[in-house]
């Protein structure tokens, strides 16, 4: 499987992290602490079908040495889409924050096609023309996903970001504890990453 070459890589990850308040400071930070792809094991009954709807950015997780902190400014929120029998749509809407009984204004809406290579494994194709491999490592259909991220910069599948997606907008103290708790149990330590998150959106 081909993934994204280091330009495209870094300008995806730019793309994303760039529209949710994020400073030159992080983008540098990126570029300058990749880390390997870290070994996960995909879900071996991740099915498709059941993950399939509604998707709520909830934690996202980059290698840089900043301090973390609670995205206010924007959110995110998705939808998979059945394509075919191998393909789904993930289209990623992000838009400013407001109220719950007002809608934010859409700041951009991101496509992405994504193959289906075998339960768990996903080969993401970006919309910079680049493919990226990600891997859902634990999920609960009704409730989150988590996703992990990868691509090529220089020769070496590197870590690209980590995700947690919520089917809920809110994310309460006691819910992002078990999601951290989650990514800590498949061998996610925080020492040297952000964790970027969102409480509600």
């Amino acid at each position: 499987m081909s993934c994204c070459r280091s330009g495209t890589m870094l300008a995806v990850v730019s793309t994303l992290l760039g529209l949710v308040s994020l400073t030159s400071a992080l983008y540098s930070a990126i570029s300058n602490h990749m880390f390997p792809c870290p070994t996960v094991l995909a879900q071996p009954d991740a099915d498709i079908d059941k993950l399939l709807g509604p998707w709520h950015l909830s934690i996202l997780v980059v290698d840089a040495t900043e301090e973390d902190f609670v995205e206010s400014g924007v959110c995110v929120s998705g939808e998979l889409q059945r394509y075919n029998h191998s393909t789904v749509r993930q289209v990623w809407t992000m838009q400013t924050v407001t109220t719950s009984q007002e809608e934010g204004e859409p700041l951009a809406v991101i496509e992405m096609p994504t193959t289906v290579i075998k339960p768990g494994i996903w080969a993401v194709h970006t919309p910079l023309g680049g493919e990226v491999k990600a891997t859902v490592f634990e999920s609960d259909p009704q409730a989150y996903m988590l996703m992990n991220y990868c691509g090529w910069h220089n020769g070496v599948l590197v870590h690209l970001w980590t995700a947690a997606v919520t089917r809920s907008r809110i994310l309460t103290p006691i819910f992002r504890r078990h999601l951290i708790s989650l990514l800590e149990d498949h061998g996610f330590h925080f020492m040297h990453s952000k964790i970027v998150s969102w409480h509600g959106c």
